[in-house]
């Protein structure tokens, strides 16, 4: 009996430490330099996916001379907080003012299954023609390493990891249960 009260504490005890961090997407940072165009233009950001189940991607942090919004599907949220894009095909083309930097925090998460997996690109536009498509892309592939694709105008690089809340609960539950197992087996 004692050999399976000492097997389950240990399971429970693996189990709350890795639990926190299995569904936690990869976060980048975005930065698009535009100082080689001038006059008012377009950012047109999308996100989907072809045969995946329905994932996220969460936008932060902007910066630059952005303007008013030209058109947007399945997006909530806007450039002045944050944006939330669906992976069922979400677009937004964001007015903006060429000849400065533009920046934003991104990060995925939800399933990343399917055949096809899903992509979030960054196209610049002027009017309705595109000065630069596929400025930056980031494709989330089923059992691969996202591919981050940049250009000579974009850089996108990893975010450092933040915690995740749930994160935090598993390292404190997985230290209590591993502080009432030495104790247990202290006495």
């Amino acid at each position: 009996m004692m050999n399976f009260k000492t097997l389950f504490s240990r399971a429970l005890l693996a189990l709350a430490l890795v639990s926190g961090s299995v569904f936690a997407g990869p976060m980048y940072h975005v930065s698009v330099n535009t100082k080689s165009f001038s006059g008012d233009g377009g950012l047109e950001l999308t996100f989907a996916g072809a045969g995946a189940d329905l994932s996220t991607a969460t936008l932060s942090n902007f910066g630059g001379a952005f303007g008013e919004v030209l058109d947007a599907s399945g997006v909530t949220g806007g450039v002045d907080g944050t944006l939330t894009m669906s992976s069922a095909q979400s677009w937004l083309w964001q007015a903006v003012t060429f000849g400065g930097l533009f920046s934003f925090d991104i990060a995925f998460d939800g399933p990343s299954s399917g055949v096809d997996g899903t992509t979030f690109a960054v196209n610049l536009t002027q009017g309705q023609d595109y000065l630069l498509a596929g400025a930056a892309q980031i494709e989330l592939l089923p059992g691969a390493q996202p591919v981050v694709t940049g250009s000579d105008i974009a850089l996108v690089t990893p975010s450092a990891d933040v915690p995740e809340p749930s994160t935090l609960l598993s390292v404190f539950t997985g230290m209590g249960l591993l502080g009432f197992t030495l104790r247990r087996r202290a006495r």
